[in-house]
């Protein structure tokens, strides 16, 4: 399991890394990054890891706030190193938050935003994100616009589906041709849906209880924000997780299942994981 780790509070304690979880031992060992150009500043978001064509490639999002420069750089994943391989970037990459990747490894993000950091399109729950296509050579193209905060994506065989936090809501696109997307249709609602992650034939969506304590979390980590975690399978919807205080984890941002009895929860601000352990059949 691979975590993108950001030191979003600028803790002299905290450093900006891509880690690696063992699913036997639960160790986390942070990966050496190998091979990065002087020029890159590295501070993680969004990943995700696919095997292309033989080669075991991480793609991860960047940020570059002072520069308002915010790549995907491709990494080869060399057992516990990152090799860094290529970087993409056009003006279409605003400001990324999420990513999914195809087979051939082009990719898909999300835009959470019109304007990177934008307080008044947050407030006033504006529809300014987008999801883009990138070919994974040549360039990008926008193929969906007027969404709320999209916080996450998820691509398989037939469909593309983005999270919509501030519209409380999940859609799916049907892929077309060219990787261009239909109509947008609504797959699910839930409070501020946020990451997704696959477990068998379910699909595992972390949200934010509160917009309002959610907001305040971001402005001030001491603030909680409690979570939830639902899952999505053969139109069925169940909760894998809810908690009312934010206690145990605030501002959960990405729910991943280990096995059928174990949920890892990650968070936006605190340093740990949460680990939880339940039947998801019940």
């Amino acid at each position: 399991l691979f975590i993108s780790c950001a030191n979003r509070t600028n803790d002299p304690g905290q450093s900006n890394e891509i880690a690696i979880l063992s699913d036997t031992d639960s160790v986390v060992k942070i990966m050496n990054r190998l091979n990065e150009p002087d020029s890159l500043f590295f501070k993680p978001h969004g990943i995700d890891f696919r095997i292309v064509n033989g080669t075991p490639f991480l793609y991860v999002i960047s940020h570059d706030d002072n520069r308002g420069f915010h790549p995907v750089v491709r990494y080869i994943v060399n057992g516990e190193a990152l090799v860094y391989d290529t970087l993409f970037f056009d003006a279409s990459f605003v400001s990324p938050n999420d990513l999914t990747l195809c087979d051939d490894g082009s990719f898909y993000f999300v835009n959470d935003a019109g304007k990177r950091g934008s307080k008044f399109e947050l407030f006033l729950m504006l529809k300014r994100g987008s999801v883009v296509y990138h070919d994974g050579n040549r360039g990008s193209v926008v193929v969906a616009r007027h969404l709320g905060m999209p916080a996450g994506i998820l691509a398989d065989m037939n469909y593309v589906y983005v999270s919509a936090a501030t519209e409380n809501c999940i859609y799916r696109y049907e892929k077309l041709n060219n990787y261009l997307l239909g109509a947008k249709k609504q797959f699910a609602r839930m409070p501020s849906p946020d990451n997704f992650s696959v477990y068998d034939s379910m699909i595992i969506v972390s949200g934010h209880k509160s917009k309002l304590k959610f907001i305040k979390h971001v402005n001030n980590p001491d603030n909680f924000s409690p979570s939830l975690v639902y899952s999505f399978s053969a139109n069925e919807k169940k909760v894998l997780f809810d908690e009312d205080t934010g206690y145990l984890i605030s501002g959960a941002s990405v729910a991943v299942m280990l096995n059928a009895d174990t949920i890892i929860l990650g968070q936006i601000f605190k340093p740990y994981l949460l680990k939880i352990t339940r039947n998801i059949n019940n």
